[in-house]
C-alpha cells in the first residue's frame, strides 16, 4: 500500500478513529494486535525523546523531521531502520559509542536543529499552560563541558564493569570517551567499577552519581549490599588507594570512620588532585545512613 488512509486502519482496529493519509508504503503483515512487515516512512516531527514520528505516532529511532526511512515493523515500532533520504540537517555523530550507548538522542542532527527543537519544546509547554512569550536565542553547551554524569555499575565474573545503559536496555556500555562530559569525568567510571567489586553482587546495580568539582571527584552512591563493618573497612581501604595516586605533596587523609559514630565520612583534602575520590556522600550503599559533614573553605 501507499499513501495509505488512516480510516482503513479501522478494517484490522475498529476502536481506532483515524482520518488522513499515512506517507508511507507498507507491507502488513501479521495480525491486528501485532503487525509486521516492511515499511517506508516519511517523518513528520520529532517526540520529546529525540525520536522520529511518522505522522501516525509510530516512533523513529534516529531519525529527523523530513527524511525517508524504510525498517521492520515490529507492533508499533520500526526495527533494523536505513535512511533513504537524509535532511540538509543531519550529520555525522562524533561519537564512537553513539549507537550502543545511550546517554545521547540527537548527535545525529546539527546544532541550529537542536536548538530549534528544544525552543519549540519550552514553546509547547508555555502554550498548554496559555503562556505566550518572546523566546531567547538558546545557548547550546559545547562539547566535553558537563561536569555531572551518573553511571552503572555491576560486578561480573571477571571483576566489574560500569557506563552507561544502552538505550532502552539494562545493558550497561562501557566508554572509551564521551563527547558530553569533561574529560576528567570518565575517571569517575573506573572509581565505580572498583566500588562495584566491593559493594553490590552479580545480581545487583549501583548507581554512582559523580561530580567534578575544585576538590576532585564528588561520588553518590545509591544501590548495593548493606553498609556493615567489612564493607566500612574496604571503603576506607579504597579511599586510601585513591589518595596515593596524588601526587605525593598534595597527600592528606581522605577518610575518618569514628568508632563511637552512628555514620562514616570521606572527605577530600582542599586542594586534592581531581584523580582521587573527592567524597563518598550521603546514603553511599542502601541503609547505610552515611551524611557528610558540613564543608569548610
Amino acid at each position: 500500500a501507499q499513501n495509505v488512509p488512516l480510516s482503513a486502519v479501522r478494517l484490522a482496529s475498529p476502536t481506532l478513529d483515524l482520518s488522513g493519509t499515512l506517507d508511507a508504503e507498507a507491507t502488513i503483515k501479521g495480525t491486528p494486535e501485532a503487525p509486521t512487515g516492511p515499511w517506508r516512512l516519511r517523518i513528520a516531527r520529532l517526540g520529546s525523546r529525540g525520536d522520529g514520528l511518522a505522522e501516525d505516532g509510530t516512533p523513529v529511532a534516529y531519525a529527523l523531521p523530513g527524511e525517508r526511512v524504510t525498517g521492520t515493523l515490529e507492533g508499533n515500532v520500526l526495527r533494523d531502520v536505513k535512511i533513504l533520504e537524509p535532511t540538509a540537517t543531519r550529520v555525522k555523530a562524533p561519537c564512537r559509542h553513539y549507537k550502543s550507548c545511550g546517554g545521547c538522542q540527537l548527535q545525529h542532527a546539527d546544532d541550529g536543529f537542536l536548538a530549534d527543537w528544544k525552543t519549540g519544546i519550552v514553546r509547547e509547554a508555555l502554550a498548554a499552560q496559555g503562556i505566550e512569550t518572546e523566546m531567547r536565542e538558546i545557548a547550546v553547551s559545547p562539547a566535553n563541558a558537563r561536569r555531572r554524569a551518573g553511571f552503572s555499575a555491576r560486578r561480573t565474573k571477571k571483576g566489574a564493569t560500569a557506563g552507561f545503559h544502552a538505550k532502552g536496555s539494562d545493558v550497561i556500555v562501557e566508554l572509551s570517551e564521551c563527547q558530553v562530559v569533561v574529560p576528567e569525568l570518565l575517571e569517575g567510571a573506573r572509581v565505580a567499577q572498583a566500588l562495584a567489586r566491593i559493594g553490590t553482587s552479580r545480581k545487583g546495580e549501583l548507581s554512582v552519581a559523580v561530580a567534578l568539582s575544585e576538590a576532585g571527584l564528588d561520588v553518590r552512591v545509591e544501590g548495593g549490599k548493606p553498609l556493615d563493618w567489612p564493607l566500612r573497612i574496604a571503603l576506607a581501604q579504597l579511599a586510601e588507594r585513591e589518595a596515593q595516586k596524588r601526587p605525593a605533596q598534595e597527600r592528606r587523609p581522605v577518610a575518618d570512620f569514628g568508632a563511637q559514630r552512628s555514620h562514616a565520612s570521606i572527605l577530600p583534602a582542599p586542594d586534592s588532585h581531581r584523580a582521587g575520590i573527592a567524597l563518598l556522600d550521603s546514603k553511599v550503599l542502601s541503609g547505610s545512613g552515611v551524611r557528610s559533614p558540613p564543608r569548610t573553605a
